[in-house]
């Protein structure tokens, strides 16, 4: 089983030793957000900085940093690396230098030129994948709003949801009582003060209602006044500004904005005729996807597996895009996961239009080669491992970043313990492998991997 969460290196030395910073982003209450350059491989990343001293919740700030560590969707901003100083936690993150949606919208709103119906039902489309994908995994927001959303690239088509200093960790059962997150986005029962995960869909609605009108559905400059609007339901589908909607929008606005107990849940939005009807799914991109290179990926042993999951982890969103096309062309529903249901029938599609000879079985096999933390379903950074083809983007400088993480204490090789600690072993026999495995590729025989030794395990000619 190999855990992506280890990929996030925790690194307490100065991080002016590692990245330039080049020119300030945003700022917070906790800290600035950066464009930097890493210095060995030139790759532009954003820093947020944090203040130790302005951390009202460790608890919360721990949270956000465990959170980002384990979610892989491709509509969720990514962690990479966090540094440590005594004044200072730096979150090395992905950029996203297509900015902000509030700003989008603010300026369309009041340029006149709203987003179309069509557009703003694919970037709906995203965010309520997202949103399904934490709710699944027990994550819920808390503070979903235009703000938190950011554009990967100019063009504004795909976007991250970023920010989670808000989140909570729920079990299905339980009710949340902290009252957080921005008025405006905030549903009645927060207000109240007791809820669940469906607070994020309302907030998406209140998103959705202002990338259709231009305008958050709840106004008031005075905050006692907008929250009684917000916990009487004064939404009126009729007024005049949502005239010119379609019947479909104005449909799944009116099921959102509900009591929660009532309220449309993540799934039916998703599958809602409003976003079927103008972002429909497609089977087009699968049909792209190179099927032999699964075959070679799935005869890798288990090291090479993490090193090649790891690089692509920290791969860029132009790196990845094709690939991601394909992913959410698989993914039926939306979710940012595929079952084997999906991959199969995926495949299949595949196997038709090519010609593929092979069992039933075989679906099997490669989908448990690919599945590495064996969670029953194959996540978004397992699928671009097994697709991608390495040797177009592979430089020495990711291999070489790799080695610096797995190498946790930093003294030039990897032991079996660093190794188990990426590679976790379930069993005495996963042990006994992993120790063939380093015995493999050991060619001056110390027991450990050198960075030389790293790069013939990977097995790749590096640019």
């Amino acid at each position: 089983m190999i855990r992506k969460s280890k990929f996030v290196g925790r690194i307490f030395e100065d991080i002016d030793g590692y990245y330039d910073f080049i020119a300030e982003l945003g700022n917070g209450c906790f800290g600035n957000v950066f464009r930097v350059k890493e210095k060995f491989s030139g790759c532009i990343r954003a820093c947020k900085v944090v203040n130790k001293n302005r951390i009202k919740s460790s608890h919360r700030f721990k949270t956000e940093i465990e959170l980002l560590k384990t979610i892989d969707h491709f509509n969720i901003v990514k962690l990479l690396e966090i540094y440590e100083d005594d004044i200072y936690v730096y979150l090395i993150l992905e950029e996203c230098p297509g900015g902000e949606l509030f700003d989008v919208l603010s300026e369309r709103a009041q340029n006149g030129k709203l987003i179309s119906e069509l557009e703003a039902a694919e970037l709906f489309k995203q965010i309520m994948s997202a949103i399904v994908y934490l709710h699944i995994n027990g994550i819920s927001h808390r503070d979903l709003k235009p703000e938190n959303i950011l554009f990967v690239n100019k063009d504004r088509s795909h976007i991250k949801i970023i920010d989670f200093g808000l989140s909570k960790i729920f079990n299905r059962d339980d009710t949340m009582n902290s009252i957080v997150g921005t008025l405006y986005y905030m549903s009645p029962e927060v207000i109240r003060g007791l809820y669940n995960e469906k607070c994020d869909l309302w907030s998406a609605g209140v998103i959705l209602h202002f990338m259709l009108c231009g305008r958050p559905p709840f106004l008031s400059s005075n905050p006692e006044k907008l929250k009684e609007k917000i916990l009487e339901f004064k939404f009126d589908i009729n007024v005049s500004y949502l005239q010119y909607l379609s019947p479909e929008a104005k449909d799944l606005l009116k099921k959102i904005f509900q009591k929660d107990e009532l309220r449309i849940s993540s799934k039916e939005i998703l599958a809602h005729d409003w976003i079927n009807k103008l972002s429909p799914h497609s089977n087009e991109p699968i049909v792209k996807l190179d099927f032999e290179y699964f075959f070679e990926y799935c005869g890798m042993n288990k090291l090479r597996k993490s090193i090649i999951s790891f690089i692509t982890y920290r791969f860029n969103f132009i790196q990845t895009e094709e690939l991601t096309k394909i992913f959410k062309s698989l993914d039926k529903n939306s979710d940012g996961c595929l079952t084997f249901e999906e991959f199969h029938d995926g495949l299949l599609i595949i196997k038709n239009n090519k010609f593929f000879n092979f069992s039933e079985q075989y679906f099997e096999e490669i989908f448990d080669e690919i599945d590495l933390n064996k969670s029953g379903t194959i996540e978004y950074n397992e699928f671009i491992s097994s697709s991608i083809k390495l040797e177009k983007e592979l430089k020495i400088e990711h291999v070489i970043e790799a080695f610096r993480v797995f190498d946790s204490d930093k003294n030039g090789k990897i032991s079996l313990k660093e190794l188990s600690d990426i590679i976790k072993p379930r069993t005495d026999t996963d042990v006994d492998n992993l120790k063939e495995l380093i015995k493999k590729f050991d060619l001056n025989g110390d027991g450990e991997i050198d960075i030389k030794e790293f790069v013939i395990c990977l097995g790749i000619e590096l640019s």
